[in-house]
């Protein structure tokens, strides 16, 4: 399962589908396919998120941009690469998430 919209505010269980990849002795996660479901959930809101495309597994949380696709806002989010086999990605502080979901989409 992914988002779920409920008042107003996107709240997560987790959502899976990154892939773990090995290449030059890093080891790094593909969050391009979590990212794509988020996108989809955010749509029926009106925004957007854009994320790295691989992050190393090393540092569990990364940044990424939230936009509001008809206010043309931003804002900066941290999502977090969680589960035992790094497969899967979750907003980091959904309180922060939230806020900056509201700021952008004018609510």
């Amino acid at each position: 399962m992914a988002f779920k919209f409920a008042g107003g505010m996107l709240s997560s269980a987790c959502v899976a589908a990154a892939l773990v990849v090995s290449g030059c002795g890093t080891e790094v996660t593909d969050v391009s396919q979590a990212v794509d479901g988020i996108n989809k959930e955010l749509e029926s809101v009106g925004a957007s998120i854009d994320c790295p495309g691989e992050k190393e597994v090393e540092g569990d949380t990364f940044e990424c941009d939230l936009k509001g696709k008809e206010s043309g806002k931003t804002a900066k989010v941290m999502l977090k690469i969680v589960g035992k086999e790094k497969d899967t990605v979750d907003i980091a502080d959904q309180a922060a998430y939230d806020k900056a979901l509201q700021e952008v989409v004018g609510g």
